[in-house]
């Protein structure tokens, strides 16, 4: 009788790699030499079989470490994503992929989009095709080297769990940033308005004044699921920027690297917010009977409306020095209504003081250059522009110009508007019929 190995008693040492799910599996086989692939073993039944085979391919390389960027929204998500996607080859050369798996556009909306019920994604991805989060997994698991995924929609706490359980076998490491919270919400909102948003600031803040503890809003739940030194923290502010950029800085801190001067950089602010005045105007637009493709197109053209005055004199502050955007903006033009209730300022002050200590290690406690909500109307810095209505009036011009038929969709819902009940689709009626249509 022909003697029975294992076909790892066959290749001794010299195993190679195989793709993670593709283990090799030891049953028996024929004792020969065998020259192999990664088989399955033949077994012996009845007459023995002699088979040659072919050589083993070329080691793989499995996956080594996930990346995973987190966000938070409002954090320069978008030009590090552009820059991403832009440096593919560049990243890759380094051993680091930023694949197309789960991508729209320049980010991996569609790996976060996966979670939730399409009622509750995003407009602009509500409808796209998705995977199970565990599918995603095992496609990212098949790839070489380290990989880096980036999407903001994955940034929620109830999200560490789900992906512990779908991604658990991966070595992950998280990356998030945080921004000062009056500033955070205040941006949020100027962005939410820019979609479909169509409450106050006051309102806004009341909705979200949860999320501003960070701690309890995901980062305690991160590291709850994934330990605390897989997670990544870095303040939002240019100050505290390595080099001060947040490409420089994500590069040094998540992955050890530097930008190299073959790199392509972002020559303009990629996600600009809306002006008082555009936010005014938009804010109206919402509040109208129009469709939410048509406030979102809309609110795209509106982004386009200079932010300075015709014939301004002197530099504009926020351009771009030396051709790279600064990344940063603090200037959103709005004031934090209200007093800030004491017990909200110790539980964010409470917060960040963890959040310096825990992943910064930073004994002090301090986690921004200033305390957010200091001040009972904690106001923004704002730009020198006037959000009354006789500001309105070139916005509805430049609309007009710009987007004729969009325009003349929105004077048809201000008409419609004008006849509906007392309200505040009437009152943005009113608003916009005055300086236009």
């Amino acid at each position: 009788m022909w003697p029975i190995a294992r076909l790892d008693d066959l290749i001794g040492t010299a195993r190679p790699q195989h793709p993670a799910g593709a283990p090799v599996i030891g049953l028996p086989v024929i004792g020969l030499t065998v020259i192999g692939l990664p088989v399955i073993g033949l077994p012996v039944i009845g007459l023995p079989v002699i088979a040659i085979f072919s050589h083993w391919p070329a080691q793989r390389t499995s996956m080594r470490t996930l990346y995973l960027h987190i966000g938070t929204p409002k954090t320069g998500t978008t030009a590090l994503q552009w820059f991403f996607a832009r440096n593919a080859v560049w990243l890759a050369s380094r051993g680091l992929d930023y694949p197309d798996i789960g991508r729209v556009g320049d980010c991996h909306h569609r790996i976060g989009a996966s979670i939730y019920p399409e009622a509750e994604r995003p407009y602009y991805i509500r409808y796209a095709d998705t995977e199970t989060l565990a599918r995603y997994g095992r496609r990212l698991a098949g790839l070489d080297g380290d990989v880096l995924i980036s999407s903001e929609l994955l940034w929620h706490g109830f999200v560490a769990q789900l992906l512990r359980r779908a991604w658990g076998d991966l070595d992950v490491r998280v990356i998030a940033y945080v921004r000062p919270q009056d500033h955070y919400i205040a941006s949020r909102y100027n962005q939410e308005v820019k979609s479909l948003y169509a409450g106050s600031l006051a309102d806004y803040l009341s909705e979200k004044v949860h999320i501003l503890d960070y701690r309890r809003a995901f980062l305690e739940a991160w590291a709850n699921e994934w330990g605390q030194d897989r997670i990544i923290v870095r303040p939002y502010e240019r100050d505290q920027f390595h080099r001060g950029s947040i490409i420089d800085d994500f590069l040094h801190h998540a992955i050890g690297w530097s930008v190299s001067a073959a790199c392509e950089l972002p020559s303009d602010d990629l996600n600009p917010g809306l002006s008082p005045a555009v936010l005014r105007y938009k804010l109206a637009v919402n509040r109208l009977p129009l469709t939410d493709q048509a406030k979102c197109d809309l609110g795209a053209v509106l982004v386009g409306y200079p932010l300075r005055r015709a014939g301004a004199a002197g530099p504009d502050p926020e351009a771009p020095a030396g051709g790279v955007a600064p990344m940063v903006r603090e200037e959103i033009p709005v004031q934090i209504p209200g007093q800030i209730p004491d017990q909200i300022r110790d539980q964010i002050r409470a917060s960040n003081q963890w959040i310096a200590r825990t992943f910064l290690g930073r004994d002090h406690g301090q986690l921004f250059r200033a305390e957010p909500f200091a001040s009972a109307q904690a106001k923004l810095p704002a730009r020198d522009e006037d959000a009354s209505r006789a500001a309105l009036t070139p916005i509805a011009d430049y609309l007009a110009q710009q987007a004729p038929a969009l325009y003349a969709e929105l004077c048809h819902a201000c008409e419609v508007a004008l006849d509906a009940r007392p309200g505040r689709a009437r009152d943005a009626a009113r608003l916009l019929h005055e300086v236009a249509c």
